[in-house]
């Protein structure tokens, strides 16, 4: 079935491709054009390269709150910090913090294609310096 222009994906159709592409890209480590293609295909719908573009992004920004929510304790503190985060905390580049994590100078988890740092360690140099 082809949607007509200007006509969207039904929101139950589209909840489910994005919980596709979430689970995916958890397991995978990312998500690719032809794969939501062959997604939509399956489920019986063609779309143009533009929306197969819009329905990545969705999946991609779904996930991306998906594991800043998922690293949480029980009193809402964050265990987990991303590479960005503890770079604007220490004043530093992303590109200095992202060395050391491949390093592994620094005790870090990559998830998908993030690197994430705990924060228990990161409170522990803190106050060593």
């Amino acid at each position: 079935m082809t949607l007509e222009r200007g006509r969207k994906l039904p929101s139950e159709e589209l909840s489910d491709l994005i919980k596709w592409g979430v689970v995916l890209r958890g397991e995978v480590g990312k998500v690719t054009i032809q794969d939501i293609y062959k997604r939509l295909m399956s489920i019986g719908f063609t779309r143009n390269t533009r929306t197969l573009f819009r329905y990545k992004k969705l999946i991609d920004t779904k996930f991306e709150k998906h594991l800043s929510t998922s690293y949480k304790e029980k009193n809402n503190s964050r265990t987990m910090l991303s590479i960005p985060e503890l770079s604007k905390r220490w004043g530093c580049s992303r590109n200095f913090i992202w060395q050391r994590c491949k390093s592994e100078e620094i005790p870090s988890r990559m998830m998908g294609d993030r690197w994430f740092i705990p924060v228990s360690w990161v409170e522990r140099q803190e106050t060593l310096t």
